[in-house]
């Protein structure tokens, strides 16, 4: 892929527009087997669940794995785009709601309609069911409710948003925001064509040189501005891509140790070995004996 084909990603706001009686919309069936082109944010909280496949989010400075069964909560604050494992295709259901609006008719704490607190370094957006049962119960809920249409769902859903609100509220009562430039939209868009270039290109070789001519900077300056916006370095976060999907191959697949290093991206085996063995304290062998 040419430079100019990579810097012309934008940082997409993806907006989304509510009917004004009931500010809620679902998209379901949605498949997602596609390279990562370009993250995006939308106004409003989007909530998720995978009906099948499995592969990575990349939500803001996070990569976070997710498969079949689990359930997403993403704010109006992370840029995110999901990437299925090679090979595999994807399927979601996607609710994406006004909370303020679709609870302004309960007497509550305004508080509780805030969604921002819910991001950063320390939340994870990809929820198993074993992780938080309620949490997941009531994301899927919602979204079968607005699946399904039936009789007073409009009243059930506001009722079970309220409820998952009340939830996250619960078991994050210290959540705040951190006002700073990891969750700045400018600078993500500007290192955005380098977080392209390497979730689309995690398996090959990539030269820091290279991702700072993407985003038309100096190579001081991009590391910089790409730890700001990030909190790592460039070489570590392509690292945290290509172990998330190293790990996805070996809990999903049948291929050798050595096979999935050199298809993540690793230029030799024992470099992959020690950096698996540094970041999860045991080895490939053993993390795949442990996931089954």
């Amino acid at each position: 892929m040419t430079k100019n084909q990579i810097s012309t990603y934008p940082l997409d706001p993806a907006l989304v527009e509510f009917q004004t009686t009931f500010p809620a919309l679902i998209f379901p069936d949605i498949v997602h087997d596609h390279k990562i082109a370009t993250l995006h944010m939308h106004d409003c909280l989007e909530l998720g669940t995978c009906i099948a496949g499995e592969g990575i989010f990349v939500i803001a400075n996070k990569v976070l794995s997710y498969k079949t069964g689990d359930v997403i909560f993403i704010n109006d604050r992370e840029p995110h785009r999901a990437q299925s494992r090679e090979g595999v295709e994807s399927v979601f259901s996607w609710v994406y709601l006004d909370v303020g609006k679709l609870l302004a008719q309960f007497s509550v704490e305004v508080s509780v309609f805030d969604i921002s607190p819910f991001c950063g370094k320390m939340f994870e957006n990809v929820i198993s069911e074993a992780m938080l049962p309620d949490v997941h119960a009531a994301i899927v809920l919602i979204v079968n409710e607005l699946r399904e249409v039936k009789l007073h769902y409009q009243r059930v859903v506001r009722s079970l948003v309220l409820y998952l609100m009340l939830l996250m509220y619960r078991h994050f009562p210290h959540a705040y925001v951190q006002h700073d430039e990891s969750f700045s939209s400018s600078s993500l868009t500007r290192i955005n064509p380098a977080l392209s270039y390497i979730c689309i290109n995690f398996n090959n070789k990539i030269e820091i040189s290279a991702l700072a001519s993407l985003c038309s900077m100096s190579i001081p300056h991009f590391r910089r501005i790409f730890y700001k916006a990030i909190g790592k370095n460039p070489l570590d976060y392509l690292l945290s891509v290509r172990l998330a999907m190293a790990c996805l191959e070996l809990k999903s697949s049948n291929k050798s140790a050595d096979h999935i290093a050199a298809g993540t991206g690793f230029p030799t085996f024992s470099c992959f070995l020690r950096k698996f063995k540094s970041t999860y304290g045991i080895t490939p062998h053993q993390w795949r004996r442990n996931e089954h």
